[in-house]
């Protein structure tokens, strides 16, 4: 126990200190203010989500506009994925209700920064949004998967050749 003697010495903390370091960890928004009447700030990745996924949203009407007003139409499986079986009318009415009603939302919650305690009104447009971009999101995820197949694959062949030559 000679180790413990070269150690500098424990500060003394008081229980109040502790508690409070401890519940500061744990609480991310600042307690509301008298002028806010119950509404609570978000986290940054929240707002950041949202703030992406209304991006998204609006990205997926103008593609699916462009669908429907193209004269080949829907072709592929890529494009029957993204559209949840060649159904672009009826992705656009999701991507189009969802999006619409996060920018009502957003107007109401200070830019997504912040909501009253109980933002559960808040997960419907999210959950219109979402499933009209799902399709869009899985055509684009694994586009890249297949992209970063092919890339390491030919970095493998490279380095395999480029050792045996």
């Amino acid at each position: 126990m000679a180790q413990l003697d070269l150690l500098p010495p424990r500060p003394i903390v008081s229980v109040d200190q502790l508690t409070h370091e401890a519940l500061s960890d744990f609480v991310y928004a600042k307690p509301p203010r008298e002028g806010d009447r119950g509404r609570m700030l978000l986290a940054r990745r929240t707002t950041l989500a949202l703030w992406l996924l209304l991006a998204a949203g609006l990205f997926a009407c103008v593609e699916l506009l462009a669908i429907i007003r193209s004269t080949t139409g829907c072709n592929g499986l890529a494009c029957s994925v993204a559209t949840f079986g060649a159904h672009p009318m009826v992705t656009l009415v999701l991507a189009a209700l969802g999006t619409s009603t996060l920018v009502a939302a957003a107007a109401f919650t200070r830019g997504f920064t912040r909501t009253s305690g109980n933002a559960f009104w808040l997960t419907v447009p999210v959950g219109l949004t979402l499933a009209s971009v799902a399709g869009l999101l899985a055509v684009l995820v694994a586009t890249a998967l297949v992209l970063v197949i092919a890339i390491l694959a030919v970095t493998v062949c490279c380095a395999f050749f480029a050792d045996h030559s």
